[in-house]
């Protein structure tokens, strides 16, 4: 092609990506848009390994996450006992709204399971929105970001 990145959009109640089950995943040169998690995290992608399961491990790299949303935690991705790795990516405009409940990170959502780690390379968190901790929210033990420049937006 012509070397544009992939979209990915959904139309109804759902996310777009949710990878578990000690998978081993790269997401490369992708737009991920329009997921809606409804009671549970990552509105455009969702990393998860189930208890007594091998980790899973993501690779998301040039990926646009963009207008996701969840009405619990992680607009843009969630990460519940998974070591996930963002390199050259944006993640924006994203929100996470609970009605009943405080809401963390519009844009990115670590759990504080063990387990969970996230990295962030030369990547832009920006323009999301929460209840609280807009950009990104973490209580996870694990979290690098060396490269990472973040704007968080509360409405």
């Amino acid at each position: 092609g012509d070397g544009a990145p992939a979209k990915c959009s959904i139309a109804f109640n759902d996310r777009i990506v949710h990878i578990s089950s000690s998978a081993n995943v790269t997401l490369k040169h992708l737009t991920i848009q329009n997921g809606r998690a409804s009671g549970s995290d990552g509105g455009g992608v969702y990393v998860y390994t189930s208890s007594g399961d091998p980790g899973t491990v993501a690779l998301l790299e040039d990926v646009l996450i963009t207008g996701n949303s969840s009405n619990d935690d992680g607009g843009g991705v969630g990460v519940y006992r998974a070591v996930v790795t963002i390199a050259n990516s944006t993640i924006s405009n994203n929100t996470a709204d609970d009605a009943t409940d405080t809401a963390y990170g519009g844009g990115v959502y670590v759990s504080s399971e063990s387990g969970s780690t996230l990295i962030i390379l030369n990547s832009t968190i920006s323009g999301n929105t929460a209840d609280t901790k807009a950009a990104a929210f973490t209580t996870a033990p694990r979290l690098r970001s060396p490269t990472a420049r973040s704007a968080a937006t509360r409405p």
